[in-house]
């Protein structure tokens, strides 16, 4: 039985805690290129697409905010964390089965907003994932957690996303014809409902011994004056809410835009999109291997730079030369190259990015920091993606769309990416400031309480720094 709070764990329980991340892994995948692939049988819009696909970030704000909050100051018999994601991906389980079987974009549209309020109840997997696994083994934790990822997303492309458009006879199974846009969503559901298995019958959570006292909250005034203090109230939690978004910031919300450049403006299949997923995946494990190798051995924060500014620059040298010399007349070698490079150097964010932060954060405000990213990351998230809708919608509308086809010049989001990848790249620079001038603490790897608890202020460390 897998538990929380040792000091050290066995390393098939590290394996084992990285399968409910590889479940959000598929999800998230799922969120992205497939559910572009449905929407776009329906509509061509792209400030459409993008507010709908943007509302899972907007229940970030809405609904992540408050399960991670909660799940700092409740315990049931199944735990704090748990009830959440067990609730969660069991809502977001149904919600894939019916995905496919929408006959109208009004009905998917519905259906989309409750798949992503349930996948947003389940935003407690990260700090259930922290509390089993200790400070010292979280490094080499999170290299495993990134070669599963690659594994998965390597399966996703060549499998999935490749055979996006194929038919299946299963006939004899009783079962009719199968599309390969509903084996995606399918295979999503029965792969959560794993998870939720594996969480009710193999993890326990143990209740902390040491934490400290929680004032408590009466009245719906008294929580939201709590709630701000937690999540907002002292300078250390900003400097980790800040150095937490800019992943988003260097994406811009272009995920969805950056699919329809490659099949509405280069002319990409989606079985070619998933064969060089899977090529580009598989050597993305080596990266990802030397990413882990250097992640516990060098400052976590220049590799975390590094993943940020180097994929942009690459990015934009690619859009120079499919939009201005090959005038998206591109091999999908061309593109294979350059996401391959860019991919090389991002493989050192998403590898350093969760170490780093929780190197920050101690044990007994992993959830109130957690419904900080939230809330940080929905705000964010959902006015960068409906940006990029609008941006391309606007940007086509007086420049006009110099492809050959299509009606939306989609390409015009690398502009975006650039910009705000210089603005993430600068905030690095804030915090490393911060640190080196001692205002920011490691207090994950401390293990101790936060300044404003270590000048007396009351036990929620809720004092301002």
């Amino acid at each position: 039985m897998i538990q929380t709070g040792r000091s050290r764990v066995a390393w098939h329980w590290v394996f084992l805690m990285n399968l409910p991340w590889v479940a959000t892994s598929y999800v998230e995948m799922c969120s992205g290129q497939p559910l572009t692939f449905t929407l776009r049988k329906f509509i061509d819009s792209p400030r459409l697409i993008s507010f709908l696909l943007s509302i899972n970030i907007l229940f970030n704000f809405m609904v992540g905010v408050f399960t991670s909050f909660l799940s700092d100051r409740i315990w049931t018999r199944f735990g704090r964390r748990r009830p959440f994601l067990i609730l969660g991906w069991t809502g977001v389980a149904v919600c894939l089965l019916l995905v496919p079987m929408m006959k109208s974009i009004w009905s998917l549209a519905v259906l989309i907003v409750i798949y992503q309020f349930f996948q947003d109840v389940a935003k407690s997997v990260e700090p259930l994932y922290n509390e089993v696994i200790p400070p010292k083994q979280r490094g080499r934790a999170y290299t495993i957690r990134s070669i599963l990822f690659t594994l998965n997303g390597m399966l996703f492309s060549a499998v999935m996303i490749k055979n996006w458009d194929q038919e299946y006879d299963l006939s004899r199974m009783e079962l009719g014809h199968v599309t390969g846009e509903q084996f995606t969503y399918w295979v999503g559901a029965v792969f959560l409902a794993a998870v939720v298995l594996f969480l009710v019958f193999f993890v326990h959570e143990n209740k902390p011994v040491h934490e400290p006292a929680r004032p408590r909250i009466t009245g719906a005034r008294s929580f939201c004056r709590q709630f701000i203090r937690d999540i907002f109230g002292d300078r250390h939690a900003w400097m980790i809410y800040m150095i937490y978004v800019c992943p988003s910031l260097a994406a811009a919300g272009t995920g969805p835009m950056l699919t329809l450049v490659q099949t509405d403006q280069l002319g990409y299949s989606k079985s070619l999109m998933g064969s060089f997923g899977f090529y580009g995946m598989c050597i993305g494990m080596g990266f990802v291997l030397v990413a882990g190798w250097l992640t516990d051995r060098v400052s976590r924060l220049k590799l975390f730079q590094l993943g940020l500014i180097v994929p942009a620059l690459v990015n934009y040298a690619m859009f120079i030369l499919f939009r201005f010399v090959f005038k998206f007349d591109m091999s999908i070698w061309w593109w294979f190259a350059f996401t391959t490079v860019g991919g090389a150097f991002s493989c050192m964010t998403s590898v350093s990015w969760g170490p780093l932060i929780y190197d920050y954060i101690p044990k007994n405000r992993m959830g109130s920091i957690s419904a900080g990213f939230a809330f940080i990351s929905g705000i964010s998230g959902f006015l960068l993606m409906n940006l990029a809708g609008q941006w391309v919608h606007y940007s086509t509308a007086i420049l006009g769309n110099p492809a050959r086809g299509g009606t939306y010049d989609y390409s015009s989001v690398f502009h975006l990416m650039l910009v705000f990848s210089i603005l993430a790249f600068a905030l690095t620079m804030r915090f490393a400031r911060e640190v080196k001038a001692g205002r920011v603490l490691p207090l994950g790897r401390m293990d101790v309480t936060t300044p404003g608890q270590e000048r007396g202020h009351s036990s929620n460390g809720t004092a301002v720094c």
